[in-house]
């Protein structure tokens, strides 16, 4: 990355949205800006275990106290969906679509009985992923917004970038 002067403040931020199983920009800003603070956010629960463990074993010295791992990624609305077995066999997954399904479903009238039926569909190494607001994720670091907002979350950035905006990021 080339220097970013907005870095150099004792009280910078970076959050990186859709860390994956590394949050390996999270690692490079790390090592050429120490003194900041650190939010990696991952929904996939199998992602954000991984994620957690890279950290405990390839990050023991580099200044891991300024990283902080959440399990939840960052969107438009408070929201879970589930997320097939299937969606997981790649590299990368792309949960736009399941993300908005959930997040229509969740504003839907349905009765407890049809919830309950969606649920059951489920399969054998399906999970469950939450999104959060990015004001829940601001509370949540102790009321500092980012300095720098990176994202790679497959379908979160314009709704994402639209709450950023609007608070003044």
């Amino acid at each position: 990355f080339d220097p970013l002067p907005e870095l150099s403040s004792e009280h910078c931020s970076v959050w990186e949205v859709g860390a994956h199983t590394r949050a390996e920009d999270s690692a490079t800003f790390l090592q050429q800006y120490p003194h900041c603070q650190y939010h990696a956010y991952e929904p996939i629960p199998n992602y954000y275990k991984q994620l957690v463990r890279h950290w405990k074993v390839k990050h023991t010295t580099d200044n891991a106290d300024n990283m902080h791992l959440h399990n939840y990624g960052l969107g438009g609305n408070h929201f879970q969906f589930p997320v097939s077995s299937d969606m997981l066999k790649n590299q990368a997954t792309y949960i736009g679509d399941a993300a908005a399904s959930a997040a229509a479903a969740d504003n839907d009238e349905s009765s407890p009985s049809q919830q309950q039926q969606q649920q059951s569909q489920q399969k054998d190494g399906d999970t469950t992923a939450t999104i959060q607001t990015f004001a829940y994720a601001v509370n949540d670091a102790g009321g500092n917004k980012p300095t720098v907002l990176h994202m790679n979350c497959e379908g979160c950035e314009w709704d994402l970038l639209q709450q950023a905006m609007d608070t003044n990021f």
